[in-house]
């Protein structure tokens, strides 16, 4: 809850009025219907200068067809095309890789073709969070509000993803990134010889790049709303588990410092609540003023982490009902043992 808090307190501030030309960089396959409305709202972006690389990863015709209408008819979109990827690397971090080295500029900001920004300035929100010593800026990207428990799942999910994520690295840990809003520098990408350590692994091209390359005093993050980037969800249950899993089963790959945080914090969630229900069970048959003593220390300070988290979700617009964020820190530590643990013990898939 200490780590949490961090949020809570942090204020963003923009470094000046002088900022840096922006590759847009979108490593897209067979999504002419996403990407045509991503396309239109990034023309619409107010910046001053930017160019926008759509890497085509292997699309069929008719889409290859839509990207070069879409190049000549409108001048700012630099088209790179993938044929054919090579043996033992990663489809997504082939075309990504191709897309940095047709970058024309230093400062990169890479999202994913069913986004869209929150707003016009996305590129501006995200760009002013660059320091002098910034190179890499972390952003948020939530998910579409949809009416289903499914859908419920998926946003308090990924706010509670954000929430570490950015937390840790307020305490000058930060461990990983989310693609779908991230942004950093060419140069960093090409010193640190971009994905080479974990080509061969589907998926990372995010969190494990920022696992690699995150330093205190190197990153940054942007909450502010106007820089955030909204993604469509999943729809389905099997659909949802499986990208979860892919994502989560990478973590394996982090540094050892950060899975070990990453682990004690996870089990004291779980802990928490356990102690809680055991305490709340075990006054049906003992009552005892240590076990009075435990449920009200139990339910003081979940009553303070719910206000917490609901002034957080509120400050990174992701707002819930208080109700609702109660269910899912319960639900919570149901998604750690039966997402988390099989993840940890699923086989990363890798390319042959």
């Amino acid at each position: 809850m200490l780590v949490d808090s961090q949020l809570l307190f942090y204020r963003s501030r923009s470094e000046g009025t002088s900022l840096p030309p922006v590759s847009v960089i979108v490593a897209v396959h067979n999504e002419p219907a996403y990407m045509k409305r991503l396309l239109e709202a990034l023309y619409e972006q107010q910046y001053e200068d930017f160019e926008i690389i759509v890497v085509d990863d292997r699309s069929d015709f008719n889409e290859h067809t839509f990207f070069y209408k879409q190049q000549h008819e409108l001048g700012r979109i630099k088209l790179v095309r993938v044929e054919q990827t090579p043996q033992h690397i990663s489809h997504k971090k082939y075309a990504l890789t191709l897309g940095v080295r047709a970058a024309q500029h230093e400062h990169l900001l890479f999202t994913d073709a069913d986004c869209l920004p929150r707003s016009p300035h996305w590129i501006q929100n995200m760009m002013q969070a660059f320091k002098p010593t910034t190179n890499i800026v972390l952003g948020v990207s939530p998910y579409e509000r949809k009416p289903s428990f499914l859908n419920y799942i998926i946003r308090n999910e990924t706010f509670y993803t954000a929430l570490q994520y950015l937390s840790f690295k307020l305490v000058g840990l930060p461990y990983m990134g989310v693609g779908r809003n991230l942004a950093y520098k060419k140069s960093l990408f090409l010193k640190e010889k971009g994905f080479a350590s974990h080509q061969e692994i589907v998926g990372g091209d995010d969190d494990l790049f920022v696992n690699q390359v995150a330093r205190k005093g190197n990153t940054a993050i942007c909450i502010k709303a106007e820089g955030q980037m909204m993604s469509i969800p999943k729809t389905t249950w099997s659909e949802w588990q499986t990208q979860k899993i892919r994502h989560l089963s990478v973590g394996k790959y982090y540094k050892w410092k950060h899975k070990l945080i990453l682990g004690l914090y996870n089990l004291t969630h779980i802990g928490f609540w356990l102690t809680g229900v055991a305490s709340l069970v075990s006054l049906t048959w003992v009552v005892s003023p240590w076990m009075w003593l435990i449920v009200g220390a139990f339910s003081g300070r979940f009553l303070l982490k719910n206000i917490i988290l609901s002034r957080i979700a509120l400050k990174m617009h992701m707002p819930n009902k208080w109700y609702e964020l109660f269910l899912f820190d319960c639900l919570y530590c149901f998604y750690i043992l039966l997402i988390g643990v099989r993840a940890l013990f699923t086989k990363t898939a890798k390319w042959s």
